[in-house]
């Protein structure tokens, strides 16, 4: 606690690198700023191939020639072998960290089975990385070019008596960088309540820490008291009492997500990067949508664009399910892809028995009092709405 200096200030820089700070019951940190940062290492035991921070693996193949497409055949992917001594700071009950001026948490944990509260100007929730450059990649094109099998005689006129088709093969080599993450994962999480009151907030990766030692074996798992798993995502869960206009805006500051144009093939507004998670294991409204016996489905809107992707709705219901259960799962032994079949499917049965009853229910259109009060089961319904880009 630092409150020295005048008019209260808070003067002081608490650093807690690759340390532990642990209460059985309450803690309560007053600063200017806090450090709760992670060293970076190396975990590679041979780092004479010039990556530090990552291993290539060379010329992985992707794809053969497809006709009429352009695909990347081969390329070069780097692998993290980033470890991160990890901070902790974790407590039984409640945290309060509050700090003038900012909060970086780095490749590190803060947890509580209770309430978290952070107080400062500037909060960062961040996972390591690294910088990677010209990585090897090869596109392949393949298509049908018609030639003149035969010419037509001088005599005859000239020209091409018949023409026929052959395939056609074009290869193009680029380059190209990626961010590689720490294998430990910047968290905050709560048992209960998580109220973040910041003027900014990051949430994502850092590349620019340089704080690491390259030269150090990689390290054993810190000891992660109540975090639950914490450490696999980079997670920073804040209650959704922001428009999602200010959410859309506040994506372009989070390494795990970027903001694209949505298209036939990209439905959807967020994307999640692929560096951070397999997208194809999630699957979520836009895979549901394309089953036949959806009926819910709007005829005018059989394609709809949903705010994000598979991966990013995943994250949105797991975090209500949290809130309003109070439980990590909504049915027993049911993961979220499960979840998420389940909830069309009793979607559906809802949907129809409603619409038999003469309770107006539209997809694209907030439930009615007398539809919620009709519902027997649960549904995941969908809402429309406008978003700004800008």
């Amino acid at each position: 606690n630092s409150n020295n200096g005048t008019n209260n200030n808070l003067n002081l820089v608490i650093n807690n690198k690759s340390g532990v700070i642990k209460s059985d019951n309450n803690i309560t940190i007053n600063a200017k700023t806090l450090n709760n940062t992670a060293y970076r290492y190396d975990a590679k035991q041979d780092d004479n191939d010039g990556y530090y921070g990552y291993d290539v693996n060379e010329k992985v193949v992707k794809s053969d020639y497809v006709m009429d497409q352009t695909l990347i055949l081969e390329q070069d992917e780097a692998v993290s072998t980033l470890a991160s001594q990890l901070s902790l700071i974790s407590a039984g009950n409640n945290i309060t960290i509050t700090a003038s001026q900012e909060i970086n948490n780095l490749s590190s944990i803060i947890t509580a089975s209770n309430d978290v509260t952070i107080n400062t100007n500037t909060f960062k929730n961040n996972t390591d990385s690294i910088d990677t450059h010209n990585l090897y990649r090869k596109w392949g094109k393949m298509w049908q070019e018609k030639y003149c099998e035969k010419k037509r005689n001088w005599w005859s006129g000239g020209g091409c008596k018949r023409y026929a088709y052959r395939t056609k093969y074009a290869d193009i080599v680029d380059s190209r960088s990626e961010v590689v993450y720490s294998i430990n994962k910047a968290a905050i999480s709560a048992g209960n309540n998580l109220t973040i009151n910041a003027t900014t907030i990051i949430n994502g990766y850092n590349t620019d820490n340089p704080e690491y030692e390259p030269n150090a074996q990689a390290p054993e798992s810190a000891p992660a008291a109540n975090a639950d798993g914490a450490s696999n995502d980079p997670i920073l869960t804040i209650k959704p009492n922001i428009d999602t206009d200010s959410q859309i805006g506040a994506i372009a500051l989070n390494g795990e997500y970027r903001v694209i144009k949505p298209s036939a093939k990209q439905p959807y507004l967020i994307e999640t990067r692929n560096q951070f998670v397999d997208i194809t294991q999630f699957k979520a409204s836009q895979y549901l949508f394309a089953r036949p016996n959806i009926r819910f489905l709007d005829p005018t809107m059989s394609n709809p664009i949903t705010l994000g992707d598979a991966y990013w709705e995943h994250q949105q219901l797991q975090r209500q399910i949290s809130e309003q259960t109070k439980k990590a799962q909504l049915y027993a032994n049911f993961d979220m892809n499960a979840t998420f079949d389940r909830l069309f499917n009793q979607s559906n049965e809802e949907y129809e028995k409603l619409t038999d009853q003469g309770v107006e229910i539209t997809l694209g259109v907030s439930l009615s009092k007398a539809a919620i009060k009709a519902l027997t089961q649960d549904i995941i319904w969908y809402e429309n709405e406008e978003i700004e880009i800008n």
